[in-house]
């Protein structure tokens, strides 16, 4: 009978052992956690980029069935649901994932969920935008975003065969916006100068799913911390982030 106890108490763990073991654990879920999330984010970008692929190829598809005509970038839900913040007498838009039935690109794709970033924790339908120099509508009215903000020779492209001063591989039409500053279905970029406009996103490496006017599409990297904080109207001098930008709207 000592025996036998003797031989359980050689078996047990002290304290200090079973407080060893845990440390271990712990040590090996800190270093794990880190790889996982990170996994997590590759995942969600790679479902980004899915969501634009289908738009872009809606978008081209459209272009295709319209005799060169790019599909309309209206803010009251013919591209796309309305507006983000704020109500515009439509105080819904927001979150009704039924009003993407009614962008003229719908029959292409047919699923209201690839509106939505799988990383954007908002309540928001949608988390792309369209560069404001692609078929600019406002209330069914042709308009020139850049003229309208003071920055005249930059008209609007609304056809195939009107975008000349830059590749259709580099020109970019969709991409993820920043929630601070997505709102109607334009991401302002002004053409000249230091200044933002609205945001592109960061939500993914601290970086953004761009797609472009061939049908490709992207994953930006931004470089400079600037844009990464960016609230929208910021001046940030030799952003090269903005630059790049600039330069892939299709008239520089």
């Amino acid at each position: 009978m000592n025996a036998m106890k003797s031989n359980f108490k050689r078996r047990g763990f002290t304290l200090i052992e079973l407080l060893v073991v845990i440390a271990i654990i712990a040590i090996l879920a800190a270093m794990l956690l880190p790889a996982l999330s990170k996994a997590k984010d590759r995942a969600n970008s790679i479902r980004c980029l899915g969501n634009l692929k289908q738009i872009i190829l809606s978008w081209t598809l459209y272009n295709g069935d319209n005799n060169g005509a790019f599909a309309p970038n209206e803010t009251q839900g013919i591209t796309y649901p309305g507006w983000m913040q704020g109500n515009e007498g439509y105080p819904d838009q927001a979150t009704n994932a039924s009003l993407i039935t009614l962008s003229l690109m719908f029959p292409y794709f047919k699923n209201t969920a690839v509106f939505k970033c799988p990383s954007d924790n908002t309540v928001n339908v949608r988390s792309y935008s369209m560069q404001p120099q692609i078929a600019s509508f406002m209330y069914g009215q042709p308009m020139d975003q850049q003229a309208g903000n003071g920055i005249p020779g930059y008209p609007s492209m609304y056809k195939e065969n009107e975008l000349k001063n830059l590749a259709a591989s580099s020109t970019i039409v969709i991409l993820d916006e920043s929630t601070q500053t997505i709102n109607d279905g334009f991401l302002g970029i002004f053409m000249t100068g230091d200044r933002w406009w609205d945001v592109p996103g960061a939500r993914h490496s601290n970086g953004c799913s761009i797609s472009f006017a061939d049908g490709h599409v992207e994953h930006w990297r931004w470089m400079d911390p600037r844009t990464i904080v960016a609230q929208g109207g910021e001046t940030t001098p030799n952003d090269l982030d903005l630059q790049r930008l600039q330069q892939s709207i299709g008239w520089q």
